[in-house]
């Protein structure tokens, strides 16, 4: 009786030791690489310019309908004043395209139940934070702001994941946010319940 159990307990913990050393392995794939961030960084960046280009069309064509009011009598006496409001309008229609729209794309769709953008999801890719849990809005919404701002400067906070420890970029570091593999991911929570159903099994 004392032997089989012995026995168990030393099967169980040789499956424990498997179990943790295949979690160190996947560790070390757990933080997406560089290269994959940045395809799906382009992939984003078509699906925005397709966007944008939609956008400046609407413009365009409001803009048409401006100049055929402009030739009628009626309007002569304020051309001006709807030069200005139209001025304005497309400046403003700039500023949410470059700025704002990129802003709350990344912020809302990796703050969401996806836990990534579009791009992310065709790369395998999730943010989370540092307890591998879903991002709030407001964290994301921080980490896209510095996002945009570091894509003005050339890229440069782009670069650091190639140098941090665990991948981190310069917004990432900000947001305090991971970008993972999403299936390393899932495998390191199977194998963290597999080690604790063993650690609970040697316990009894």
């Amino acid at each position: 009786m004392n032997a089989s159990l012995h026995m168990e307990k030393d099967n169980q913990l040789h499956q424990y030791k498997l179990y943790e050393q295949r979690m160190r392995y996947e560790e070390n794939e757990f933080y997406a690489s560089l290269w994959r961030r940045w395809l799906a960084f382009t992939v984003d960046r078509m699906i925005l310019f397709v966007a944008c280009l939609a956008c400046i069309w609407m413009l365009v064509v409001l803009g048409e309908q401006i100049e055929i009011m402009q030739h009628s009598d009626m309007y002569t006496a304020i051309d001006h004043a709807k030069d200005n409001v139209f001025i304005s309008i497309f400046g403003g229609a700039l500023l949410f395209m470059l700025f704002v729209c990129p802003c709350l794309y990344y912020a809302l769709f990796e703050s969401s139940r996806l836990q990534a953008t579009p791009g992310k999801l065709l790369l395998g890719l999730a943010v989370v934070d540092q307890h591998n849990k879903r991002v709030r809005f407001t964290r994301t919404l921080s980490r896209s702001i510095s996002k945009e701002i570091s894509s003005w400067l050339f890229g440069i906070g782009f670069l650091l994941a190639r140098f941090t420890p665990n991948k981190q970029a310069l917004h990432d570091m900000i947001a305090k946010t991971y970008v993972v593999d999403n299936q390393a991911r899932h495998r390191i929570n199977y194998l963290q319940y597999k080690c604790e159903q063993h650690i609970d099994l040697l316990d009894t």
